[in-house]
């Protein structure tokens, strides 16, 4: 199965979109603008969507794909996230103000968007994969999710400061091949990451050594402009790991 990137960073920059990945053709992981990328017919060959979080970099796509399957007559979009995300998403865009409720608008009495809870560290099969929410700490309600292929194990982060539960839980896992992780600032600006709840290259670097498993690490999330001199700290931070920065249009085999 193939895990592939829709858009990867912080922010809207030239060329850039925010945080979207699709793993195979049915299921989309965040739902920012790389929405944008998917042909129509793709769109309405979802399923499911995995929500790390409500932040509008990692949702803003959804509003605008659930109102073009609802006009191509398309419904049952899985919206999987935890209680608070989708009671956000409820309260603050698809309340009639902000958005239509897709959530009551359908065809054929089926809703356009149906929403699913997830649950800390309880897995969810889809296909021929299956993926397990895991703990994150961000400035809201948060999570990452590991996904198990046959063909291995693929865990993203979401947006996340230095989180010891989620360090355990990677730990716990049978193996991890590929890990997503995001360093949205420059070590200049760590300050600003400590509050805003994102990693800076230094941090990541020290909490890198609580993991036992050595996988390839991609970098994602950089905020924009930032991106060359998070790079060159980065070069250093994680010296010894093989790592890259994760760029729009990358594929992940699983």
């Amino acid at each position: 199965m193939q895990f592939r990137v829709l858009g990867c960073s912080g922010g809207l920059g030239t060329g850039g979109h925010t945080t979207t990945f699709a793993l195979g053709r049915r299921v989309l992981i965040d739902a920012g603008t790389g929405v944008g990328r998917l042909s129509l017919d793709d769109m309405q060959a979802l399923e499911h969507v995995f929500l790390t979080h409500a932040h509008l970099d990692h949702i803003a796509g959804l509003a605008f794909l659930a109102d073009t399957r609802f006009a191509h007559g398309a419904t049952g979009l899985r919206v999987h996230a935890r209680a608070s995300v989708l009671g956000a998403l409820r309260a603050h865009i698809f309340n009639w103000q902000i958005w239509p409720d897709f959530a009551s608008l359908g065809c054929e009495h089926k809703a356009t968007i149906e929403t699913r809870r997830v649950h800390m560290g309880k897995p969810v099969a889809i296909d021929d994969a299956v993926l397990t929410p895991l703990p994150a700490r961000h400035t809201v309600p948060a999570c990452g999710y590991a996904v198990e292929c046959a063909g291995g194990t693929l865990v993203y982060s979401g947006d996340t400061t230095a989180c010891g539960p989620f360090w355990r839980a990677l730990n716990k896992l049978d193996r991890l091949d590929h890990l997503i992780i995001e360093v949205a600032y420059s070590d200049e600006q760590e300050r600003l990451g400590r509050v805003a709840r994102h990693y800076t290259p230094a941090v990541l670097g020290q909490e890198l050594r609580k993991l036992r498993h050595r996988p390839v690490i991609h970098i994602t999330h950089h905020k924009p402009g930032r991106g060359a001199l998070i790079e060159a700290q980065c070069a250093e931070a994680l010296a010894g790991w093989e790592f890259r920065h994760l760029e729009m249009d990358d594929v992940i085999d699983l």
